[in-house]
């Protein structure tokens, strides 16, 4: 019931307007609902959909580190090498929003959150992406317990383009402001720049890659709208296990009609 009522909730676009949402139940990292662990073996680390912690009840897909290069990644990619959509279309109407959480029991640096990262091709097919971390944000998630409902697409992301990491903070900016077409700069490199054409081809959740001590971190509820398309949704859930009594029916039925065969 708890499922429904959030899954109601996100059919509400920002425009007041009800706008069906598209939600998927992802329930495995082999690319059965379009999602894939360490997709290209940069990862190390740990990533599986587990039942526990929850905030919904059916489970969450868990990341760990456990330091150093330790890498942990899950990932979703347009098909074909397309795209999910615009990044103009997410400043202007549209939504990024997940749940995440990190365990009590990490050990690396207490403003260290799992971090979300979009992949993008600008007009000339030049591709980066940008990430944003709660570091970069005033470090205000909480530990220990969910933080339900972030919205993350008016908060600040850092590019990463030609193997570059622009991370210094100063290169933090909105998604509003990357879509100015404007650059940033670290020595000699020159990052891309982006505009509201700029396409979205893939999102990811990530935890690690120089990071000290251990992290254990989950994601759930991921939810990325663009402009005033149905809004994409996640659920990450582990399989239901059927009761030992419907097992038992389903024996029964299938003794009967093995029966019924062999009397025909």
């Amino acid at each position: 019931m708890f499922m429904k009522l959030r899954l109601l909730a996100l059919a509400i676009a920002t425009s007041g307007c009800v706008v069906a949402a598209q939600a998927t139940d992802v329930t495995d990292l082999v690319g059965g609902q379009g999602w894939f662990g360490n997709y290209d073996n940069g990862g190390t680390g740990a990533n599986s959909i587990v039942a526990n912690p929850t905030n919904d009840g059916d489970g969450s897909v868990a990341l760990s580190t456990l330091g150093g290069g330790d890498r942990s990644r899950v990932g979703l990619f347009a098909a074909g090498g397309g795209s999910l959509g615009q990044l103009g279309q997410i400043v202007n109407g549209g939504l990024v929003r997940w749940d995440f959480f990190r365990d009590a029991a990490s050990t690396s640096t207490s403003n260290i959150q799992l971090a979300f990262k979009l992949y993008v091709k600008n007009a000339a097919g030049q591709t980066g992406s940008l990430l944003w971390e709660d570091a970069y944000n005033g470090s205000a998630a909480s530990i220990g317990s969910w933080n339900n409902d972030r919205v993350i697409s008016t908060e600040k992301w850092w590019i990463r383009s030609g193997g570059v990491n622009f991370q210094q903070a100063a290169n933090a900016l909105t998604l509003g402001t990357w879509i100015g077409g404007g650059t940033v700069t670290d020595g000699s490199n020159t990052s891309i720049a982006l505009g509201s054409d700029t396409l979205v081809t893939g999102i990811e959740i990530g935890a690690g890659s120089g990071w000290t001590g251990t992290f254990f971190g989950n994601a759930d509820d991921v939810r990325v709208t663009f402009g005033t398309q149905p809004a994409n949704v996640w659920n990450f859930k582990t399989e239901a296990v059927p009761e030992p009594a419907t097992m038992v029916a389903l024996g029964t039925g299938a003794l009967a009609l093995l029966r019924r065969r062999r009397k025909a």
